[in-house]
C-alpha cells in the first residue's frame, strides 16, 4: 500500500516532473535544465486543491507561477 503525500499552502517543494515548456518563455528554456525551471529551484505552493491533488506553485528564481501541477510531480524540501 502506498502512502499518499499531502501538500498545504506555503509548503516549499521541488518540481520533479517532466520538463515544462512554454514557447513564450523560450529564454528560460534555454538557460534551465527542466524546461522553464531548474530541477534545483524551490517553489512555494500558493494554491492547493486537496480533492484533485493539484497545486499552483510559484518559483521565485524566474518569477514564474506554474498552475495545476499534480502532487505526484512535487517533492517536499527537506
Amino acid at each position: 500500500m502506498t502512502q499518499e503525500v499531502s501538500f498545504e499552502l506555503g509548503d516549499l517543494v521541488y518540481y520533479i516532473g517532466p520538463p515544462i515548456v512554454n514557447p513564450t518563455n523560450w529564454h528560460l528554456i534555454v538557460e534551465n535544465n527542466n524546461g522553464v525551471i531548474n530541477k534545483e529551484d524551490i517553489g512555494l505552493i500558493i494554491k492547493a486543491d486537496l480533492f484533485l491533488h493539484i497545486a499552483n506553485v510559484f518559483f521565485q528564481q524566474n518569477k514564474i507561477t506554474i498552475e495545476r501541477i499534480a502532487f505526484k510531480y512535487l517533492k517536499h524540501v527537506s
